[in-house]
């Protein structure tokens, strides 16, 4: 019966140090610019927060398929991302879940056409 009780507690220490050691890792996002202009600067909220904290992205992240890896804070798994681009706009991407995924994919902005298409509808 000993045997199996040691088991039982050294597994529970190495499941709790492991969690620990995740824990004290950090999170981090892959961002994909799939935008056709480079993305200037990330800032990031915890989800439905106003208080956006910058983001060290390092230099700019070029459009068309360029890809940077950031370091997430804290511990919420829900986070709004805004997004500001060379040419001067910016996107909000929101609610989301980085604990589920590790890449979040930036899109282009809607041709002209398709902008005016949709604010009709």
């Amino acid at each position: 019966m000993r045997p199996i009780r040691f088991a039982v507690a050294l597994t529970l220490c190495v499941a709790a140090t492991t969690a620990a050691n995740a824990h004290a890792r950090g999170r981090y996002l892959e961002l994909v610019n799939r935008a056709h202009d480079s993305v200037v600067a990330v800032a990031i909220a915890d989800a439905g927060q106003s208080a956006f904290r910058d983001a060290a992205l390092g230099e700019s992240l070029r459009g068309g398929g360029g890809s940077a890896t950031i370091e997430l804070d804290g511990e919420a798994c829900r986070r709004d991302f805004r997004v500001a681009f060379r040419d001067g706009r910016s996107q909000l991407y929101r609610d989301i879940d980085v604990c589920r995924r590790q890449r979040l994919q930036l899109r282009p902005f809607p041709r002209e056409r398709e902008a005016g298409a949709m604010a009709r509808e």
